[in-house]
């Protein structure tokens, strides 16, 4: 035992552990420490992490992007939506491939499962109705439309392509009753419907000189509204005002019209009533004197649009709205690259008048990069702090997944969080609003790519770079 003692370094007499040992227990409880740190270091951030307060929502994972969703996924998404007629899918980003599919299983199990029969994308009104056309009569090739359509690659892209022809050969063997139609919201390219219009008022009514007035249509060049108001902003106020005044005698002039055609035609009459109306409301954004004007301009514009489509065109069908999150939300946003003002957009407008009858899943994402050789250019998304949106939707999973907010217990801390004003990457910038006073559920995507871009696109795209 003696011998143990004076080994361990023990006091024969006292029994008390010298200064040698006591130094040797010291650095061996420091190790030990640094030993628990080093074994359960990374435990004990996910514990942390776990801590967030959102870490009590239940994501339902989406299996595959670009596949069918499964029967959990379908049952939640039917939580989200029931009772609503109309459903917005935002995204945050028009150029993500992974957002798209995703975009489009949902409509397509909105379509098969809960009977919805019209989607109206963010595209020009009078533009879209060469879609609406292929879909439902056949008219036309795709990929021509699509590259004519107002901007220059929005939606002219390999993904779109993909989801116009399943709509297309589902029209196929439908009835004209449960024909899914594709038709635009959107009043930023209004010289096209314009140009219809007058149309049909020079036929109705030569004395009117309507070919001969001024209308504004050469300001619209291209289709691209950037440059159309960059156009606006060189225009003397009595052109302004002559363009104004001829807008509103003919958009006054087609809606008599409409009102007095026989009921057989009066459909076509008030579908030209409507294009001369955005033209007016086209007019009135750009001539408008700041973002946050030009901003109420378009979304009410797009309400109107939306609102005239589910009175006439889509009957007791469901409709889907395919647009950006900020168009979709149903609160006010703010974005500090755009001033202080509080935004309010269409999907605000629509719930206050449609209530309950009105929802809208927003999109979220992790992480993902664009090379360089296609718009936007070179891109790296990094994933974001958790005090965001985009970061903390993360936490929950790294996979791609639904959450349902609506039946979202208020009392958890989740609930708490979840309704404070969040950051959530919009396009290039970000934008500030509050995710429960905005969106009945959240669609995620762990990683994004960019959206294929169809050779028609990526031409025009090349062409331009020269042409700078």
């Amino acid at each position: 035992m003696s011998d143990i003692n004076e080994r361990i370094g023990v006091d024969k007499v006292s029994g008390v552990i010298s200064p040698t040992l006591r130094s040797v227990m010291s650095w061996l409880n420091w190790i030990l420490i640094f030993g628990f740190l080093v074994l359960y270091g990374c435990d004990y951030s996910r514990a942390e992490e776990a801590k967030h307060p959102i870490s009590g929502l239940t994501p339902i994972q989406i299996e595959s992007v670009g596949t069918d969703l499964a029967q959990e996924m379908s049952d939640s998404l039917g939580a989200v939506i029931a009772g609503a007629s109309i459903v917005a899918i935002g995204e945050s980003r028009h150029d993500t491939r992974e957002q798209f599919l995703v975009k489009a299983e949902i409509f397509k199990t909105l379509v098969n499962e809960f009977g919805f029969r019209t989607l109206i994308i963010e595209e020009s009104f009078s533009h879209a109705l060469a879609i609406d056309a292929y879909v439902t009569k056949g008219e036309g090739q795709i990929r021509q439309i699509l590259s004519s359509l107002a901007g220059w690659y929005l939606w002219d892209t390999e993904e779109m392509v993909d989801l116009i022809q399943w709509i297309r050969d589902y029209n196929k063997s439908a009835t004209n009753q449960q024909m899914i139609r594709v038709l635009g919201m959107d009043i930023t390219a209004p010289a096209l419907g314009v140009a219809n219009v007058l149309a049909i008022a020079h036929e109705s009514d030569p004395e009117g000189e309507w070919l001969t007035r001024d209308f504004g249509n050469d300001l619209h060049e291209g289709d691209f509204w950037p440059g159309t108001l960059q156009r606006y902003r060189s225009l003397d106020e009595s052109r302004r005002a002559a363009i104004e005044k001829n807008l509103d005698d003919l958009a006054a002039y087609m809606n008599e019209l409409s009102l007095e055609s026989p009921l057989e035609i009066r459909i076509d009459g008030q579908l030209a009533a409507l294009q001369a109306e955005i033209g007016v409301l086209g007019h009135e954004m750009f001539s408008s004197s700041s973002i946050a004007e030009i901003g109420a301009v378009r979304e009410h514009g797009m309400k109107r649009v939306v609102e005239w489509i589910d009175s006439e065109v889509a009957g007791s069908s469901g409709i889907v709205l395919w647009t950006h999150n900020l168009h979709a939300a149903k609160s006010t946003f703010r974005m500090p690259q755009m001033g202080d003002d509080d935004f309010v957009p269409m999907g605000m407008l629509m719930f206050k008048s449609y209530r309950d009858g009105y929802r809208s899943i927003g999109g979220s994402f992790g992480a993902g990069n664009y090379s360089s050789e296609a718009p936007p250019g070179e891109r790296r998304f990094l994933r974001q702090d958790p005090s965001s949106m985009d970061g903390a939707m993360g936490q929950l999973a790294n996979s791609n997944f639904l959450v349902n907010l609506r039946d979202l217990d208020r009392s958890e801390p989740a609930s708490g969080w979840l309704a404070k004003e969040r950051e959530w990457r919009m396009q290039d910038v970000s934008a500030f609003l509050n995710p429960l006073a905005a969106f009945d559920g959240v669609y995620y995507v762990d990683e994004v790519s960019r959206a294929t871009f169809t050779p028609n696109a990526l031409k025009r795209h090349s062409e331009a770079n020269k042409a700078h």
